[in-house]
C-alpha cells in the first residue's frame, strides 16, 4: 500500500470520527438550549413546592445532569467501539517505526 493510500485510509477515518463528534455536540447543545428554555423559566407559584427529581430542580436534572450522563456513555461507546488507531507508516507496532 503506498503512503497516499495510507494517509487517504486515516483521513477517512479521522473525518468520519470528526462527524460523529460534530453531530453529538450539535445534538446535546439542542437537548441543552431546548431543555433550559422548556423548564428553567418556569416560575413557581408563591408557597408552591419546587418539582424535582432524585432531589435536584427538575430543570437542573433534565438541563445538566441527564445530558452529562448520556454524553460520558457517548465518549464511552465512541472511544471503545468507533474511534481506530490508524498507522501512518504500516506498521501496527509502535516499536517498528523509523525514528
Amino acid at each position: 500500500m503506498s503512503d497516499s493510500e495510507k494517509l487517504y485510509l486515516s483521513y477517512r477515518q479521522s473525518l468520519r470520527e470528526f462527524w460523529w463528534i460534530t453531530g453529538a455536540w450539535g445534538v446535546f447543545v439542542i437537548w441543552n438550549v431546548a431543555s433550559g428554555a422548556l423548564f428553567a423559566y418556569q416560575i413557581p407559584d408563591p408557597g408552591a413546592e419546587m418539582a424535582t427529581v432524585i432531589g435536584v430542580p427538575r430543570w437542573v436534572f433534565f438541563t445538566v445532569l441527564f445530558p452529562w450522563l448520556f454524553g460520558n456513555a457517548f465518549i464511552l461507546w465512541f472511544a471503545t467501539k468507533l474511534m481506530k488507531d490508524s498507522s501512518l507508516n504500516g506498521t501496527s507496532d509502535p516499536e517498528e517505526t523509523d525514528e
